[in-house]
């Protein structure tokens, strides 16, 4: 299908009372409990979840739980999400020096690094 220029390739636009993921996923995370029926391969599946807290407070727990047995993941995705990643320095041993360069000098370097 090909459209006329300007018309928009979704005129209706986005369904009303549609969540995004981010929303449901915030949601389910600060309730206190979750009852959800699924099925996986024609097996039926009931999901029955209920904290004293919040589902939030189960997922870090586990987490927790799972770094102090060894799960280096667990223990690293728990440490990044507090601390954020440790900053990644790249050495550098060439003899390029861009210090105080024009940008005119600058763009022909390049060009002669592409060529």
């Amino acid at each position: 299908m090909t459209w006329k220029k300007g018309q928009s390739g979704n005129p209706a636009g986005r369904p009303k009372n549609v969540k995004y993921f981010s929303e449901v996923a915030k949601e389910l995370l600060e309730a206190r409990k979750i009852k959800i029926q699924y099925e996986i391969n024609g097996n039926k599946k009931n999901l029955d979840l209920k904290t004293s807290k919040t589902i939030s407070h189960g997922l870090v727990s586990a987490l927790i739980v799972e770094g102090l047995k060894g799960n280096v993941k667990a223990a690293q995705f728990l440490v990044e999400r507090i601390e954020g990643r440790p900053d990644q320095r790249l050495k550098h041993e060439g003899g390029l020096n861009l210090t105080g360069k024009t940008d005119e000098e600058l763009v022909n370097l390049i060009k002669q690094l592409d060529a």
